[in-house]
């Protein structure tokens, strides 16, 4: 048989729930650029670009709750009682704007290299931080198959060793984070709108620094291809939630605090086993090798966020980023027996029953509460 339990809390007892809510995003893509291309001879070839870029997002989202209407047939928030009902939404619009430039020079079909530079500018920043800032990259590849010692060799059809180096940014963050702004808040049958967080007013955005080796190659007139991939990256400026005193009455603060090492190997094969005039087979994997370790969170040891849901996550310094946190689970107990063994309590003090998730107590104190939390990946 199925039981409804309902809930109890401050409002009364929850019978039934009704919920509605629309979300609207709008997004404005403007883009113009202007090219370049001159062959000067047989040898040099040199290619150019240069344009703008212009994104703004509008988002807009109206919801509210009430509950208790009369009956189940009875499904629209005029029918469900005045107490607790609540209503909650937001507007966030985010402005980017990019001008960027870009130019290649080839020698001889046997060295090509490249210059790229980004001039970003985004209204998330904070208030009192630079709005635009000049992420430069470059890099050189050597066709080596247009070697003379290669160039007549049938059985390799490519072979290309790139180097690159680029410094990136990433203002694509909610532009909440370095303003102030207010929250809906019910009260009984009143409601009422309390500021919710402290701003960062010079919040900027994450960058990231990466070199990259690679080797493309292909053999047997394409038959057969080979990539390899070597990165080794560091982000700083990464926006953290650190979480403050109860005193300020506010959620958690937003900052430029993380620090972040990424480092990989990426490998790729294909190989076409059958090539006719109207068919080909091909086949192909690929697979990843790849480290991430925090190396600060400015002076802090661990970070962690709870969200709505109850889920967790937690950031370590020497740990990976961003991993979930939370008790962990070694079975279920299958009798009563089985649980009155085990003499262990939750945070609340009661005891485990049959059928109840069995957790592992992580530091035999014979209570299953947050300081058994762990990493769960």
């Amino acid at each position: 048989d199925f039981t409804i339990v309902p809930t109890t809390d401050a409002f009364g007892t929850e019978e039934n729930t009704i919920r509605e809510g629309v979300n609207e995003t709008t997004n404005y893509f403007y883009n113009l650029n202007a090219r370049y291309n001159k062959q000067f001879s047989s040898r040099h070839a040199l290619n150019a670009m240069a344009g703008v870029q212009i994104l703004t997002t509008l988002q807009e989202y109206d919801g509210a709750y009430a509950r208790n209407t009369t009956n189940d047939f009875y499904q629209v928030l005029g029918s469900a009682d005045a107490i607790g009902r609540y209503f909650d939404g937001y507007q966030n619009k985010w402005n980017w704007a990019n001008i960027y430039g870009h130019v290649d020079y080839t020698y001889n079909h046997v060295l090509n290299a490249a210059l790229n530079m980004s001039i970003d500018g985004s209204s998330a920043n904070g208030r009192y931080t630079n709005h635009f800032r000049v992420y430069p990259s470059g890099g050189i590849t050597w066709m080596a198959k247009n070697m003379s010692f290669l160039i007549d060799k049938d059985w390799i059809t490519r072979l290309d060793l790139r180097a690159e180096y680029s410094l990136t940014g990433n203002s694509r963050f909610s532009s909440n984070y370095g303003k102030s702004y207010y929250s809906s808040l019910p009260y009984m049958a009143v409601s009422g709108i309390i500021r919710t967080q402290i701003p960062n007013t010079h919040l900027k955005p994450e960058i990231t620094s990466q070199i990259n080796l690679s080797l493309d190659a292909s053999f047997l007139r394409n038959r057969i291809s080979l990539g390899v991939d070597y990165y080794r990256g560091r982000s700083k400026d990464v926006i953290m939630n650190i979480g403050k005193s109860a005193i300020y009455g506010t959620s958690a603060y937003y900052a430029n605090v993380g620090k972040i090492d990424n480092n990989g190997v990426e490998l790729s094969l294909q190989a076409s086993l059958i090539r006719m005039r109207n068919f080909e087979w091909i086949v192909g994997g690929n697979i990843s090798f790849t480290e991430s370790k925090i190396n600060s969170l400015g002076g802090n040891d661990q970070e962690t966020v709870q969200y709505s849901d109850g889920s967790m996550i937690v950031s370590r310094v020497g740990g990976n980023p961003y991993e979930f946190y939370g008790l962990q689970a070694n079975g279920v107990y299958s009798t009563q027996a089985e649980a009155s063994e085990a003499a262990l309590t939750n945070s609340s003090n009661q005891a485990y029953s049959a059928g109840d998730v069995r957790y592992v107590d992580q530091n035999n104190d014979g209570r299953i509460d947050s300081k058994d939390y762990v990493s769960l990946g």
